[in-house]
């Protein structure tokens, strides 16, 4: 049986979500939710962006830098 889930929980979860770290059954139930409300969708949306920012804006690190905090 699943809960609707409430807007602090979707938020409490949203970067999980988003990150795809959430059980088949929490990512239904967020979705769920998300359909039905228009604040929680933009906050997911904000944290996709993000994320696809920091994801895009990774430097590599130099070999030599690597070795010398080890």
């Amino acid at each position: 049986m699943s809960h609707q889930m409430t807007c602090e929980q979707v938020l409490a979860d949203a970067v999980l979500f988003v990150h795809g770290e959430l059980s088949m059954e929490q990512e239904e139930r967020i979705e769920t939710h998300l359909r039905e409300c228009e604040s929680c969708r933009a906050e997911v949306a904000e944290q996709r962006s993000l994320f696809a920012l920091l994801a895009d804006s990774r430097e590599e690190v130099p070999a030599h830098l690597l070795v010398e905090c080890r």
